[in-house]
Formats: C-alpha cells, sequence, structure tokens
C-alpha cells in the first residue's frame, strides 16, 4: 500500500471570534489578523507587548512602504490572474467533456434533443459534430 500524507484544513471565520479575546496566543494572533482599528492593535499589544509590539512594528512598516504596497498588488493580481485562468481550463474542460459525451451518444444512434437534453449543449453544437 502508497504512502500517503494526510493532512487537515481548519478554517477559522474571523468576523464570529468573540469580542472578549482570552490571552490564548491562537486567538489573539486571529485577532491581529482581523484588527481593524488602532484601538485592536493597542488591546493585542498591552496582553502581549513582547509579540505583538514587534508584529505592529513589522506591520506599520510595511503599510507606510509604497513599494511594498505596489509588490502586495502585484502578487494579488497575478493570484487573481491563477485563479481565473483555473476556472476558465475548467470550464473549457467540462465543455470538451460534454463534447465528447456527444459524439459517443450520437455514435449510438441517439437523437440530437436528447443529448441536447443531457449533455446541456445546444442542438446547433450537437448538429456540427
Amino acid at each position: 500500500m502508497p504512502n500517503a500524507e494526510i493532512f487537515e484544513i481548519n478554517y477559522v471565520e474571523l468576523p464570529k471570534l468573540p469580542k472578549n479575546v482570552g490571552s490564548d496566543m491562537f486567538e489573539l494572533w486571529l485577532k491581529f489578523l482581523d484588527a481593524k482599528s488602532e484601538e485592536d492593535l493597542k488591546m493585542l499589544i498591552a496582553k502581549e507587548p513582547k509579540v505583538f509590539g514587534v508584529a505592529v512594528n513589522k506591520l506599520r512598516k510595511l503599510s507606510a512602504s509604497e513599494e511594498i504596497r505596489e509588490r502586495m498588488r502585484k502578487e494579488e493580481k497575478a493570484r487573481m490572474d491563477r485563479v481565473s485562468a483555473l476556472a476558465k481550463s475548467k470550464r473549457e474542460g467540462i465543455k470538451e467533456g460534454k463534447i465528447e459525451d456527444a459524439i459517443a451518444m450520437k455514435a449510438e444512434g441517439i437523437k440530437d434533443d436528447v443529448i441536447a437534453r443531457v449533455t446541456k449543449l445546444s442542438i446547433d453544437e450537437i448538429k456540427k459534430l
């Protein structure tokens, strides 16, 4: 039996976090990621000054740098372009699969209107096959 790596993915909905944060570091980091105001950041620094003092200072430096903001914008655009390209490829692959199915169904003598209903292709597309 081949070895398989097992991993777990957990999703955390930041807006659903409780307003009163405890001192658990995981929860505090989630609050850091969800911080919307200077007040939120100050609360985190008050709870864990060594950790969040450094994190907040780094965050301020990064957000002040035009070069870093531009790089982040480009990275986000590239990510969105990849997502869009994958979605387009998926749509094209599904369409190709439907066409292959329609060709096979035609070869079996199935009527065009039935093929159209099953594959969701138009009658014109099916007649071109």
